[in-house]
Order: structure tokens, then C-alpha cells, then sequence
């Protein structure tokens, strides 16, 4: 990611926010953006969850979901999409059977990175550039979330969600989410 390219999403970023967090639902966001695309791409081989829901999220969310033969293990493909900037962000979980499931961050085996590198090129097809981890969670002190506190506001946050999911989840259900989140 190109220096200028950071300065205008930062830029962006305090435009739209510069009164409040924007809504999805009151700007009309397509919740099924990209959806059918990428169905396309992936040939209908794999689970394709549109998980896309607009409270606290500044995005589209998808999880596309990889067992293996056995069904004894599993990897899910966070996709997220801002509607922000033409960004996106991808991360694997994995999820072993009776084992404490994890981020993958670069052993991938070929499958995997066949399919990432297909998401990938589309995304990029369409303008869209990845968030770095670095880049995604930086501060912004000058911008204002609902759920973040004022030192918690990262780039990340507000370009796809305003919360942090710990992993993946292989059922996605936002509500169950947010009452962990309360509960906490």
C-alpha cells in the first residue's frame, strides 16, 4: 500500500465519520454485493455464507467454508469488503477437530492459496487493495465509533467492524456475538 494511497483512506475515513459512524441500512449499502461473483469464481465448490449485517459493520462479510474429504477439519475465509475505501481484508482459520482452532497466517497449502489468490485478483479486478495488518490496526484518535472506546479506534474498525471476533465463527450469528460481547 502506497503512502498516498494510506493519506486518502485516512481522509475518507474522517469524511464519513466526521458526524457520526455511517449506517448501511439508511445509506442503502448492498448487503449482497460481490455475493453472486463470487460464487462464480469459487465454481460452487466450497460454502459460501453471506454474513453480512450492517449493525456496528462498515462492510460485506463472508465466510467461505473448506473441509477436508473426512469432515474431521475445516478452514473458513473471512472475506470482508469496506464500503469506506475500496479495501478489503482476508484471514483463514482453521480448525482442527477436538483442537483449539487459529489464525493461519502464511502456511497455506496449495489449495487454500489457490482459492485466496482467485478472491484476490477479483477483488483487485475491481479497484479494491488489501489492508495490511499494520495499516489496519492503527489509531485514529479523531474519529468516533459506537462500540470502541476513543483509544481503541483503529483503521480496521472503521472500515469493517466496530468490535473484535476473537476467531471465526463456523455459524456466524451476530447476536450470540454481541451477548458474549455484553457478558463480558
Amino acid at each position: 500500500m502506497t503512502e498516498q494511497l494510506y493519506t486518502t483512506w485516512i481522509a475518507e475515513i474522517r469524511r464519513q465519520f466526521q458526524t457520526a459512524p455511517p449506517s448501511g441500512w439508511e445509506l442503502h449499502w448492498d448487503a449482497d454485493r460481490f455475493y453472486d461473483d463470487l460464487k462464480e469464481i469459487l465454481g460452487g465448490n466450497y460454502k459460501l455464507c453471506n454474513c453480512t449485517n450492517f449493525d456496528y459493520s462498515f462492510c460485506n462479510s463472508y465466510e467461505l467454508t473448506v473441509e477436508n474429504k473426512n469432515g474431521n477439519e475445516k478452514w473458513i475465509l473471512a472475506i470482508k469488503v469496506s464500503f469506506i475505501v475500496d479495501a478489503y481484508s482476508l484471514h483463514w482459520t482453521y480448525y482442527p477437530r477436538n483442537k483449539q482452532a487459529y489464525v493461519l497466517m502464511d502456511q497455506k497449502d496449495a489449495q487454500l492459496q489457490n482459492i485466496e489468490d482467485k478472491i484476490v485478483s477479483f477483488l483487485g479486478s475491481k479497484g479494491f487493495s488489501d489492508v495490511s495488518h499494520k495499516v489496519y490496526n492503527m489509531k485514529l484518535e479523531d474519529v468516533s465509533l459506537e462500540l470502541s472506546d476513543p483509544d481503541e479506534v483503529t483503521v480496521g474498525k472503521c472500515l469493517f467492524d466496530d468490535f473484535e471476533c476473537p476467531i471465526t465463527f463456523p455459524h456466524w450469528n451476530r447476536n450470540k456475538i454481541f451477548q458474549m460481547i455484553n457478558n463480558q
